[in-house]
């Protein structure tokens, strides 16, 4: 994928790998990206001024998120921090974003809407800035560049019923281009269609609940839905995983029998990966569960993570021995919430807390801590301002302190 980005583009990405060294975090994130966007002269930062965005307060609030720049002395920079699993999801989005565009390469205008489209505080900072996905799309076409005069297939039916035909035949072509398309215009078909039945003058959260409903009834339809399962089997990558991430909205039981094949078989990592997160969606099942349970096996860290935050939130039991065994991963992200899994499923004994104890006093810790910090703040301010409600966390999860508190507390009571 890396040939085709722009030059700006990789100066964005080299930019973001070096703040990561600069910070010293194993992890590059689309936090890293976005504000790597924001320091150079690039279309996707000059489309964010021109939409009025305070670029300054944008990158202060992003720093907000990090501890204080730490580089050893004497220490060259590595630039050779593993990307974390949001930034794969970003990238795969900037990828499908220019192929939906018809567009050979992927610049940062690109990666700008593949950050929008993640579940992080990247994401989090640029709508609560102003800039939403359908603005930046738009303030984005007069830079678009298309191999030919024809608008791309994928906006002028993205609505239309004969171009939800269309697409569903090309899911069927031998030609694996064809099939990865089809997928590409299915999905922005799905969203379009679904946001043309909410109404934006309610808050936001009606918006969000409202989105969501439209989307899963869209994907619920049988032919859709048909489409989709038949894709969860594809060979190509991208169109297996585009497939469990939509099937994730299904409030069908057969979606989450074929999320969990994906899960538990599926040979590509980001696959798995992409399947567990839509999994999490899913309604409670003992089967669910238990594909959680088998993905604490999994080789991959951005497989267990989501297992064990789904398996805290299950209130099953049976989960607690393959989460104590968990809490030997390497990884510190994983061991983490294996232990805030077994403490929201009452199963604190000493080794838990002294284990918390450990990742409170280690540096991820404020990383971890001061993301949660910023999104409380954020929703809080949300909330303030009636784009919110109370009744919805936020998609983070307690500081370690907290969790550690919380720990202690239930361990004295026993």
């Amino acid at each position: 994928m890396w040939e085709r980005f722009t030059a700006q583009a990789r100066n964005v990405v080299l930019a973001a790998q070096q703040r990561a060294d600069n910070l010293n975090v194993d992890l590059v994130t689309p936090e890293h990206l976005l504000w790597g966007i924001l320091q150079g002269q690039n279309v996707a930062a000059s489309v964010l001024r021109q939409s009025g965005v305070d670029i300054d307060g944008l990158q202060r609030a992003i720093e907000a998120l990090w501890p204080a720049p730490f580089v050893p002395i004497g220490a060259a920079p590595a630039l050779s921090r593993q990307p974390s699993a949001a930034w794969l999801v970003a990238e795969t989005h900037a990828s499908e974003e220019a192929s939906r565009t018809n567009n050979k390469y992927i610049g940062t205008e690109h990666l700008l809407i593949g950050i929008g489209l993640t579940d992080t505080p990247a994401a989090t900072l640029l709508m609560a800035a102003g800039a939403t996905i359908d603005s930046l799309r738009d303030r984005f076409w007069k830079f678009a560049r298309y191999d030919d005069d024809t608008e791309p297939e994928s906006i002028r039916f993205e609505t239309s019923e004969e171009g939800l035909t269309r697409f569903l035949e090309m899911l069927k072509d031998e030609l694996p281009r064809k099939r990865r398309e089809g997928m590409r215009c299915l999905k922005v078909y799905i969203h379009r269609a679904a946001n043309e039945k909410v109404d934006p003058t309610r808050p936001s959260y009606e918006q969000f609940e409202a989105l969501s409903k439209a989307e899963s009834a869209i994907v619920d339809r049988k032919e859709v839905f048909e489409a989709l399962v038949a894709g969860a089997e594809d060979e190509s990558i991208k169109v297996r995983a585009a497939s469990v991430l939509m099937l994730g909205r299904s409030h069908q039981l057969l979606a989450q029998q074929v999320i969990i094949e994906r899960l538990q078989e599926d040979p590509n990592e980001q696959v798995r990966m992409l399947s567990a997160s839509a999994l999490r969606r899913a309604p409670y099942t003992p089967q669910k569960v238990d594909a959680f349970i088998a993905a604490l096996k999994d080789a991959h860290h951005q497989v267990l993570y989501p297992a064990c935050v789904a398996l805290g939130r299950s209130g099953d039991k049976r989960a607690v021995v393959p989460l104590r065994h968990t809490m030997d991963h390497e990884t510190w992200n994983v061991r983490f919430h294996a232990c805030e899994a077994l403490v929201r499923l009452d199963a604190v004994d000493n080794r838990v807390v002294t284990v918390l104890e450990e990742l409170h006093a280690a540096p991820e810790a404020h990383h971890h801590n001061e993301g949660v910090k910023s999104a409380k703040e954020l929703d809080e301010e949300l909330i303030k301002n009636g784009l919110g409600e109370p009744s919805f966390e936020p998609p983070w999860y307690s500081s370690t302190g907290a969790v550690l508190a919380l720990a202690r507390q239930k361990l004295g009571e026993r």
